[in-house]
């Protein structure tokens, strides 16, 4: 499956676009891409709402939600690199040298215990 500028598409790649449920464009990452229907690209998002507890205020929860598409309808936004138990705020969007980089700085600071 490709998205709408033919660029192949991969279950962890993070797309925009227009899905079926939503009257706007949404991201987030691809978590099923199904080959043969209309609907194939399944999408993760997160979702603001409120939610209150008797006399406190209410209070402000993100729920994780699911939207559905067809793949050529979106653009992928970012395509992920690494594996999924890598640490840090930009972990799976570096390339392996950037990567490596941020272990390393970890490292010097001792917030890990290893660069390996």
């Amino acid at each position: 499956m490709h998205d709408k500028h033919g660029n192949p598409l991969q279950v962890g790649d993070v797309v925009r676009g227009w899905g079926f449920n939503l009257p706007f464009a949404v991201t987030g990452p691809v978590v099923s891409l199904t080959p043969g229907t209309s609907c194939n690209l399944q999408l993760a998002r997160a979702e603001l709402g409120f939610q209150s507890c008797g006399d406190l205020p209410p209070a402000l929860v993100v729920h994780t939600a699911f939207e559905y598409g067809t793949a050529a309808e979106f653009e992928i936004v970012a395509r992920i690199r690494g594996g999924p138990l890598e640490f840090g705020p930009y972990a799976g969007f570096l390339t392996e040298e950037q990567h490596r980089r941020h272990v390393e700085d970890l490292a010097s600071r001792r917030m890990i215990t290893s660069a390996g």
